[in-house]
């Protein structure tokens, strides 16, 4: 399965990990690895995470109160969006 960001998501998932980092010093990248890692499981596991519509799947992550969106069509799976738990994905 190939994986693919929208600009949306990229830009979710850089400011994120920006804001984590200019906290403390490493939970920048420590955000990173946990939603990469996440993202992984996708390749082999596309069913693995809840369903919420019937096109769109969330990704609840560990350690951080963020949620990532995604949905897939035969071979390709879009990440949609990193978004706060606490704000509202009018987006999706």
């Amino acid at each position: 399965m190939k994986i693919v960001f929208s600009l949306v998501a990229h830009i979710e998932l850089e400011e994120t990990a920006l804001y984590y980092e200019s906290e403390k010093e490493g939970l920048g990248e420590l955000f990173k690895t946990i939603a990469i890692e996440a993202i992984g499981k996708l390749e082999i596991f596309p069913e693995l995470y809840m369903q919420i519509s019937p096109n769109v799947r969330r990704i609840v992550l560990s350690k951080f109160p963020y949620n990532i969106f995604y949905n897939y069509k035969e071979e390709v799976i879009t990440i949609i969006s990193i978004a706060h738990q606490h704000k509202k994905p009018i987006y999706i």
